[in-house]
């Protein structure tokens, strides 16, 4: 922005010199040539001696100027004129960046424009487009450009840094949002026993929504087959009570999750419900074998719910047995009639 300006006296004054001037003018703009400053001259007169250097300050950046040096002596009313002659400012960094305008998007990219800078200062050497502050494309001219490799259903901010040999200049933020994708990311849900006939199914948000979420479907299957669809809740609801399981059989669940453009499907977790007290155990069977001796033999109960821990066996309310087998033989007395009973144990309780 600035230029500074020496000259020489006059070889051939012809007189007495008063004064210099310096006119200053754009090379593109010839009739644009302005007084930039005046002074007496210096006395005795030397010539060709170099006492005269003046600096033009607040010049354009990267601008071609010219300048020409006039003399006067104190017996001529005119001004002897120099030719005109050039220097270039230094380039800058550029001014009046503009911010990038939004033109487009998809899932997963940001289309902007980009104009030049109202002040360029210089040769442009390169535009950097920021997204996040992260450069992510540079190119050597203004226009559009697209941003990709970007997450969907995401606010981000672009800027640009245009850069000429001197310097760069950095635009204020321009913003765009990316189109919505099916979210990704789903779990499993975790399930949790709460009795023998309710589980609670809590859903777990998936890693990236990608859009606004609308609700959770939620299946179970038992044995991994007979799956149903249980119940369909809203994003914002996170648990959901099974109350139609039946006790000590393993079951299954996954979610879908649907957001404004489509559905995803988690993993499955499997868990086994809960024990409860045994039902339906008939009367054990007996067969007599001889005067002294029966068989007590019995089946297993119809709906166990649970694992068994062991059969009691009681002869008029006596324990006799105390173990897994489904028989055993009894000593009795011959003519006697006996009250034979078993029970069947699980951890939750017996039949």
């Amino acid at each position: 922005t600035a230029i500074t300006i020496s000259f020489r006296a006059p070889s051939a004054p012809n007189g007495q010199l008063t004064a210099y001037r310096v006119l200053i003018r754009r090379a593109s703009d010839p009739a644009s040539s302005t007084l930039l400053t005046q002074f007496n001259a210096q006395s005795p007169n030397t010539a060709n001696a170099l006492p005269f250097s003046f600096n033009a300050t607040s010049l354009a950046p990267a601008t071609l100027y010219q300048f020409q040096v006039q003399a006067s002596v104190d017996s001529v009313a005119t001004w002897g004129n120099s030719s005109w002659i050039g220097a270039t400012t230094r380039e800058d960094a550029p001014v009046g960046v503009p911010e990038p305008v939004f033109v487009s998007s998809t899932s997963t990219s940001i289309t902007v424009s980009m104009q030049a800078p109202a002040t360029p200062n210089g040769v442009i050497v390169s535009y950097a487009f920021q997204v996040n502050g992260t450069t992510a494309s540079t190119q050597t001219t203004p226009g559009t450009v697209v941003l990709g490799s970007l997450l969907p259903f995401t606010l981000y901010a672009i800027r640009v840094s245009v850069c000429t040999a001197a310097g760069c200049t950095l635009s204020l933020p321009g913003f765009g949002i990316t189109q919505a994708a099916v979210a990704t990311g789903l779990p499993a849900p975790t399930l949790t026993n709460v009795n023998s006939n309710t589980i609670d199914v809590t859903v777990n948000g998936p890693a990236r929504s990608n859009g606004q979420l609308i609700s959770y479907t939620i299946f179970r299957s038992s044995s991994g087959a007979n799956e149903t669809q249980l119940a369909t809740i809203p994003a914002s609801q996170s648990v959901f009570s099974d109350t139609t399981v039946l006790p000590f059989v393993t079951y299954s669940y996954r979610v879908t999750l649907l957001n404004e453009v489509g559905s995803t499907t988690s993993p499955s977790a499997s868990i086994l419900s809960m024990e409860a007290v045994p039902l339906g155990l008939a009367p054990p069977s007996i067969t007599l074998i001889d005067g002294y001796t029966v068989l007590a033999s019995w089946a297993a109960p119809t709906s166990p719910n649970g694992a068994l821990v062991t059969y009691k066996l009681f002869v008029n309310d006596s324990l006799v047995y105390q173990g897994q087998a489904f028989s055993q033989t009894l000593a009795l007395s011959p003519a006697t009639t006996y009250a034979i009973t078993v029970v069947f144990f699980n951890s939750a309780g017996s039949v």
